[in-house]
């Protein structure tokens, strides 16, 4: 996936940072609860199952296009699957270096024309995307071996986010890149297809480099890249009953805090269990798709984009402030 995990606290979980993009913050602090959703007659959409095991992942060859139903079977608590479309000819040793250098923070290769990822914290994610007709390669990075598991994991930190290193665009420190043959790859053809998204309770509109924002409570939304040329994925966290301010006036400051010690006092009484509550894949401009997370009326939310831009460089979140917190209200 464009996606390196990160742990968001203790929250056995993980901020993802990864392939290209970056996010920027709004003043507006309250989201729209009466938002029209992405709505649609779904009845032309295909069906597609993909299989991650840490040994592999299994895809079909033939992709349906326009609106599809993407059903991933992982053995992983988190995962991220990504469909990414390439110039014809592109070779799979061509594309595992490109996205190689684009995990890792490096500038994004022009070969990587088109994606939409399917992002979930269960090991059964299904979820719907639009998909263009061509050549794609469907992939997966490899479980980490650290990665957080169980309670265990819920109970180490309330401090969030990647370190400076990271923050400053490359690799978490002390970890070790990503190397081309140990991403999950297989290669596809998208032909083409009809059908629109499914309706949600609302919908995340990123651009370059900001939020907008309009749910209603609900478990289901519709993410939405207008670009006009970065890569954007949404990663939410929950900060329940605190106001809005507050968790504007310190979040910052938790995303830079190191993956060890303690956060901002402000948040000293957050459950890290609680506060992340999932995210989007990454999608190019153009691209869109539906993701899962629990919203729920009164809680306040914040939506980050921990993407590089094209060009490479730090996380959206930190050299632009691609941050918005939200509320779900009556």
């Amino acid at each position: 996936m464009f996606r390196r995990v990160r742990r968001v606290g203790a929250v056995a979980a993980a901020v993802a940072l990864v392939f290209t993009a970056a996010c920027g913050s709004d003043d507006d602090t309250t989201a729209s609860s009466t938002t029209t959703a992405a709505g649609g007659d779904t009845s032309g959409a295909g069906a597609v199952k993909v299989v991650v095991t840490k040994d592999g992942l299994t895809a079909p060859s033939e992709l349906p296009g326009g609106a599809v139903e993407i059903t991933i079977e992982s053995d992983q608590e988190e995962t991220e699957v990504d469909f990414t479309k390439v110039p014809d000819g592109t070779t799979e040793a061509q594309f595992r270096d490109a996205i190689a250098k684009a995990v890792s923070g490096e500038a994004l290769p022009e070969l990587l024309e088109f994606n939409v990822g399917v992002s979930g914290t269960t090991k059964s994610i299904t979820e719907t995307v639009i998909l263009r007709p061509g050549q794609y390669f469907v992939w997966a990075e490899p479980a980490s071996d650290d990665s957080p598991e169980g309670d265990e994991a819920a109970s180490t930190t309330t401090s969030a986010a990647p370190s400076t290193t990271a923050a400053e665009g490359g690799e978490e420190e002390g970890e070790e890149p990503t190397k081309p043959e140990e991403f999950l790859v297989s290669a596809a053809t998208v032909g083409e297809g009809t059908g629109e998204l499914p309706e949600t309770d609302g919908t995340i509109t990123a651009r370059d480099y900001s939020f907008d924002i309009e749910v209603k409570a609900g478990d289901k939304f519709t993410f939405v890249n207008d670009g006009p040329k970065q890569f954007h994925h949404a990663i939410l966290l929950n900060f329940g009953s605190l106001d809005a301010k507050t968790v504007e006036d310190n979040l910052q400051a938790f995303l830079e805090a190191e993956g060890e010690g303690e956060g901002p006092a402000a948040f000293k009484d957050l459950d890290p269990s609680k506060v992340f509550i999932g995210g989007t894949g990454v999608n190019s401009p153009d691209g869109k798709g539906t993701f899962s997370a629990s919203l729920e009326t009164g809680n306040t939310y914040a939506a980050v984009c921990f993407i590089n831009d094209r060009d490479g460089g730090p996380p959206h979140a930190f050299k632009y402030d691609m941050t918005k917190v939200f509320s779900v209200e009556d």
